[in-house]
């Protein structure tokens, strides 16, 4: 899922509506839900989110729910990782929860 190379943050040119909203994401409590087709930055952004959160004080976690393309556990499950230091790439994160699908697609597999 995440084409990010093993740089830092800040060498990456961030849109500004990016910016605006990791500083929105990174003052509120609860969920974000990031949405969006093929090769949006869906990966990248989740990852800054979660470093920007990370700045703020916060406890993030990633929650890899595309069983055909796991970054964050196995194939065929969906991932849950605590994001305890700046992470580079999603394969970097420990899984602290893991759920197997037994595919990898969910049509027919969830609720």
């Amino acid at each position: 899922m995440s084409d990010r190379q093993s740089q830092p943050a800040e060498s990456y040119d961030i849109p500004p509506a990016w910016e605006k909203a990791l500083r929105s994401i990174s003052k509120q409590e609860g969920l974000c839900l990031v949405i969006g087709p093929v090769d949006a930055g869906k990966s990248t952004f989740c990852l800054l989110a979660a470093d920007h959160a990370l700045q703020a004080g916060r406890k993030p976690a990633l929650l890899d729910t595309d069983p055909g393309q796991s970054d964050i556990g196995p194939p065929a499950a969906l991932g849950l990782a605590l994001v305890e230091k700046p992470l580079h790439r999603f394969e970097e994160a420990v899984p602290a929860a893991l759920h197997f699908i037994g595919a990898t697609s969910p049509v027919g597999h969830l609720l």
